[in-house]
């Protein structure tokens, strides 16, 4: 999988899926993001090392799938984090507000009741307007469940690191806990703990 990832493909739970089918499909297992035949040798003989090098090619042929040229949508992105992390994780979530449901990008569920929302912005304006409805959910979904912990990751790559202004952050920020991409140390940290 390392050399899809390489190659320009987000390592998403979908594509994790279709690997398993693949495997399943070829008769071998998918260990630790390995194809592995398992015949209770050290190394596979025959029939199963067939199988194992068709199941490999199979892999290796969703390399297709790369949008060449094309940007990754934030969203995926922290999605591969999430994948690559480890992270047991729902996508696009409904959460419960006090006055109304909001559609969350990330739950991870256990002790850790996380919520994780990727935020990205071209101008400042538009990062200040996305800060205030988040402030806004936030708030709603804190009033309805005090236990969910907001997280709020910043696409601050390139030029986008200025458009975060102090001022955009500031109602957000005693909202949610705000992590900067180029930090993403503390998200790995808030997941791995719990």
């Amino acid at each position: 999988l390392g050399y899809l990832h390489v190659n320009g493909l987000t390592l998403t739970r979908n594509l994790l899926d279709e690997v398993r089918q693949l495997s399943r499909r070829y008769g071998v297992l998918f260990r630790q993001y390995e194809l592995v035949a398992d015949d209770g040798q050290s190394a596979p003989q025959g029939e199963n090392l067939h199988l194992l090098i068709q199941a490999a090619l199979a892999v290796t042929d969703l390399i297709q799938r790369r949008r060449p040229l094309e940007r990754l949508p934030f969203d995926d992105i922290v999605e591969g984090f999430l994948v690559s992390t480890s992270a047991v994780y729902d996508r696009d979530v409904m959460v419960k507000g006090q006055i109304s449901n909001h559609l969350v990008r990330f739950y991870v569920d256990g002790s850790r009741k996380m919520l994780i929302q990727p935020l990205s912005a071209a101008s400042e304006s538009a990062a200040h307007s996305r800060c205030q409805r988040w402030t806004y959910r936030f708030d709603d979904i804190a009033r309805s469940d005090p236990a969910l912990r907001p997280f709020v990751v910043l696409d601050d790559r390139e030029q986008r690191a200025q458009i975060w202004s102090h001022s955009a952050l500031m109602s957000l920020n005693r909202q949610a806990s705000i992590v900067y991409w180029s930090d993403k140390a503390v998200l790995a940290k808030a997941l791995s703990e719990g």
